[in-house]
């Protein structure tokens, strides 16, 4: 790799490194360029569950519970801001027809309700639960 990546995979495995120390699993993705001449580099390190299990890597499952809502509440309110979005649209009809999602009460849920700490829907979706044991 050559460029504004260069370099860029020696950061991502010292990162996993250090985020590993305490025992945890850990996966870094550090992007570099742009959307024409960008470069992508992926490490893992640490165990998946304790010693003895696999390294984590791009293919890893990590459940991120509330972590996202650092990420969705601004970008709700900024596209809520420009009138992209409503906090009343339901969920559903931003996402590929047939994509399976879950009710709460009989109510689809709405984006207003993504960033809130009592979003409805489990802590891990089955399927991606049954999708983790499947790799394991």
């Amino acid at each position: 790799m050559t460029g504004a990546g260069a370099g860029a995979g020696a950061r991502a495995a010292g990162l996993a490194a250090r985020l590993a120390r305490g025992g945890t699993g850990a996966v870094v993705a550090v992007v570099t360029g742009g959307p024409d001449d960008g470069a992508v580099e992926i490490a893992g390190a640490g165990r998946i569950a304790g010693p003895g299990s696999p390294e984590p890597g791009p293919g890893t499952l990590f459940e991120i519970g509330s972590v996202t809502k650092v990420f969705t509440g601004p970008a709700l309110a900024a596209a809520v801001v420009r009138g992209e979005a409503s906090l009343e649209e339901p969920v559903r009809d931003l996402l590929p027809a047939g994509t399976p999602l879950p009710s709460f009460r009989g109510r689809e849920i709405a984006l207003g309700r993504l960033d809130r700490a009592r979003s409805p829907g489990r802590a891990m979706p089955a399927f991606l639960a049954d999708l983790a044991a499947a790799r394991a």
